[in-house]
């Protein structure tokens, strides 16, 4: 039988006339439809509702209500346990239950003849006016007051758009909750990315950010540190290569936020080259990348979680970072039914077996040829993880402040050095606990260390000592550390008790240290770390580096006698005198750097230069120095007298200071080695106390400063008040001289060439100098000009 709705006539309101002619029954007869109408019925909740288009057919014994038209009409409607629910939107409009014949029937009652309480349409609707009465109430409030009976003249409670409600309640649209069946089909069909970042505190490698690659199918992660976020692309482009390489697969589609390091232009220009589609999150929508952010998130959480219990300082969060991923990829995920992300992405079993415990005790082997019989066998370290491309355990050897990478390894996962030393810290008393501080080699081990440098100075001339700690080709892999990888402990200096003890030198912690005021880090003076190797001379690839090479080569004879220069260099001006060394006082060590030098033109023959420099990073402040701040001339100055000079037509000469720090008098007093090569034959236990700064030490370049300043006051010149390394004489007949010091590089400027050669004469007899005549190179930039016109 087809039909839309059905009922008797006495349900039935508005009836109109139809010439429909009827409906049909299952044997094919008819039934005369005699008109259609609205009917009125009190849902099961209250509600009159009213169905329009209703078919009357006298002859029907029950009435019918077609689910085909109502799905027609946007209804919506879904069985289940006998109870058939019709819903339009959120909103649940009628009910019925399922009886013997099989039929659902309508929860609810008809409304007939004069009970029935219908709404006309020419009958105004006081929905939208209760709404406004109620101060813009929602349609479910109106919707319930209706039921109670409170409202007047509300028929449908079916609010229309109001702006006022959207400026004034508009809310974000809530994110789908993640599932299985929204994850890619494949590996690298979609990857998740995010950076993390700044750190408070840079990790021993100097990094301060760290960026995430998620493969949305496994849940792979990998991770990639970084000292800058805009390394964020070649970062992108290494994981891709690798990737690629492993799986055969090509990368679909990548996700990530709107930040700077994955819009730019070549990140763009490079996706839509590999046909890789960008998703990018809406500004301010985190929620948008949340796979990636969630994983960031895991990744701090487990390194709080395993370098709090293990006790290490802040600077080694990046190992913990990096460990923590590496035990994620091997962990049960519940996105991925309880397997691990690395069994997914390489279809192979996981191997639990290596795992030990992050931080835990650990020894590793020193083969025989690289130690003396009388030494132990293997030094005592932490664990820190797994290197990545090799068979091996990544340790700490606090001792020696180095990575080691060895197969040969024994574990007591039982025990952690920081663990013991602060079991061991509770039975001291307040005042031992208030003078300790963090330090990552214990007080009795440096002072052994200092002693033993001290007697290789005084014996054979102070030579370095090659490093040759637990480096073996094949079986371990060693990484010296001078603070670019991840494990360079921070060392803060401060008065220490000693404490005898026969545990080896392990992380030194105490209670007190937890206390804010006990946080507080001594900045770096000037961005540097002041007992790094920030200090040593930048050398070019291919100069010389000792001693002992400058004497093997083939340009010996020339290396000798820069040195030799050098040394008469340093006797003329009396820089030291050979004492003997006080014993409550430490050397400072001093080397050979060497320099070849080419001329201003390639026809000149090049200049071996060899220069004595003090070990000045192993100075201390407040002891061996206290200030250390010179200037030199701005580049705007010099920019300045070129074009002065130009539009002047002032004559420019340069000159240079030979051994220029060699002429600063030394306020502190400084005991230093005899310099290899150079040791006097008799006098091989005695030191140099220096008289006159020397290069390398932190004030030589303050002490010359001062001492060039005086002198120029001396001779009636002043220090200009915007650059205090430019000077100037005013003559009186009105013509000026300029004078611009760079370290130990002059220029001089003046319209009358003989009253600049007065001033070189003035300090050619004050400072050892070189005339170079007419400027023409200077701090890299080359000097040319064209008189004719006055370009410079």
């Amino acid at each position: 039988m087809h039909f839309s709705y059905v009922c008797c006539k006495r349900m039935v309101r508005y009836l109109q006339r139809s010439q429909q002619r009827g409906s049909f029954n299952g044997d094919n007869s008819s039934c005369p439809v005699r008109g259609i109408g609205t009917v009125q019925i009190r849902m099961f909740d209250g509600m009159i509702r009213a169905l329009g288009n209703f078919r009357y057919v006298p002859r029907l014994r029950k009435n019918l209500i077609s689910l085909g038209t109502l799905d027609e009409a946007g209804y919506e409607y879904k069985s289940k346990k006998g109870r058939l629910r019709v819903i339009k939107g959120s909103l649940l409009v009628m009910q019925g239950d399922l009886q013997p014949n099989k039929l659902y029937k309508l929860i609810g009652t008809t409304i007939v003849g004069g009970a029935a309480v219908f709404v006309n349409q020419s009958v105004e609707d006081k929905t939208e006016l209760w709404h406004h009465r109620l101060r813009h109430i929602s349609q479910k409030g109106l919707q319930e007051l209706h039921k109670q009976g409170l409202l007047e003249v509300v028929s449908s409670c079916k609010l229309d758009f109001c702006e006022y409600c959207v400026l004034g309640k508009q809310r974000k649209v809530s994110f789908a909750s993640s599932s299985a069946d929204n994850r890619s089909k494949e590996q690298l069909s979609y990857i998740h990315s995010d950076v993390w970042g700044p750190a408070p505190t840079k990790s021993n490698g100097g990094a301060r950010y760290f960026v995430t690659f998620m493969d949305d199918f496994s849940r792979k992660v990998w991770v990639y540190f970084m000292k800058q976020k805009s390394e964020v692309f070649a970062k992108f482009k290494e994981w891709k290569t690798e990737a690629e390489n492993q799986t055969g697969r090509k990368i679909k589609y990548l996700r990530s936020d709107n930040g700077g390091e994955y819009t730019s232009n070549e990140f763009t220009d490079y996706c839509n080259q590999e046909g890789i589609i960008r998703h990018f999150t809406v500004k301010k929508n985190p929620q948008q990348n949340g796979a990636a952010e969630r994983m960031n998130r895991t990744l701090m959480e487990r390194e709080r979680s395993m370098r709090f219990h293990a006790g290490l300082p802040d600077s080694f969060w990046a190992e913990a970072v990096n460990h923590a991923s590496y035990l994620i990829n091997r962990s049960p995920s519940t996105v991925l039914g309880f397997k691990s992300a690395e069994g997914v992405w390489s279809e192979k079993p996981v191997d639990y077996s290596k795992l030990r415990v992050f931080s835990c005790s650990a020894y590793a082997h020193i083969p025989s040829d690289e130690r003396s019989k009388l030494k132990p066998k293997s030094p005592h370290c932490i664990f820190l993880g797994f290197e990545k491309g090799v068979k091996g355990f990544k340790l700490w050897d606090f001792n020696n402040r180095k990575k080691v990478v060895s197969r040969d390894v024994v574990f007591d996962e039982t025990t952690m050095p920081l663990n013991k030393v602060e079991s061991s810290r509770e039975k001291t008393d307040d005042a031992e606990i208030e003078a300790t501080k963090i330090s990552l080699i214990s007080s009795d081990e440096e002072e052994a260390q200092v002693e033993q440098i001290e007697q290789e100075a005084e014996s054979d001339g102070f030579e370095e000592e090659e490093e040759h700690h637990h480096r073996s080709p094949a079986r371990n892999q060693v990484e010296q550390e001078t603070g670019q990888i991840e494990g360079t402990p921070i060392h803060q200096t401060s008065q220490r008790v000693r404490t005898p003890t026969n545990n080896p030198p392990s992380f030194q912690r105490c209670i007190a240290l937890d206390k804010p005021n006990w946080n507080k880090k001594k900045p770096d003076r000037f961005g540097f770390d002041q007992n790094k190797v920030n200090y040593a001379l930048n050398i070019s690839q291919g100069d010389l580096t000792t001693y002992r090479e400058a004497i093997a080569s083939d340009e010996r004879d020339s290396w000798i006698s820069a040195m030799t220069e050098e040394m008469e260099s340093l006797y003329k001006n009396f820089v030291w005198e050979l004492v003997r060394k006080p014993k409550d006082r430490k050397l400072v060590g001093c080397k050979w750097v060497f320099r070849k030098k080419e001329g201003l033109h390639e026809q000149d023959a090049v200049r071996f230069k060899a220069r004595l420099v003090a070990k000045g990073y192993s100075q201390k402040e407040g002891v061996d120095y206290d200030e250390i701040f010179s200037p030199v001339v701005k580049h705007t100055s010099i920019r300045l007298l070129l074009a002065m000079a130009a539009q002047h037509d002032m004559e420019i000469e340069q000159m240079d200071v030979k051994t220029a720090f060699l002429h600063g008098d030394l306020e502190e007093t400084i005991f230093m080695a005899q310099p290899e090569g150079f040791v006097e034959y008799g006098k091989e236990n005695l030191v140099c106390q220096l008289r006159k700064s020397l290069y390398g030490l932190k004030q030589s370049p303050r002490q010359w400063y001062k001492r060039f300043d005086s002198f120029m006051l001396k001779i009636n010149f002043r220090r200009c008040l915007y650059d205090c390394c430019v000077y100037y004489h005013v003559f009186q007949d009105g013509m000026i001289i300029l004078l611009l010091l760079y370290v130990d590089d002059m220029l001089i400027a003046c319209q009358d060439k003989s009253r600049i050669q007065d001033l070189k004469k003035m300090l050619s007899k004050e400072f050892d100098m070189k005339d170079l005549g007419a400027a023409q190179k200077i701090l890299g930039m080359e000097i040319k000009r064209d008189r004719t016109a006055e370009r410079i």
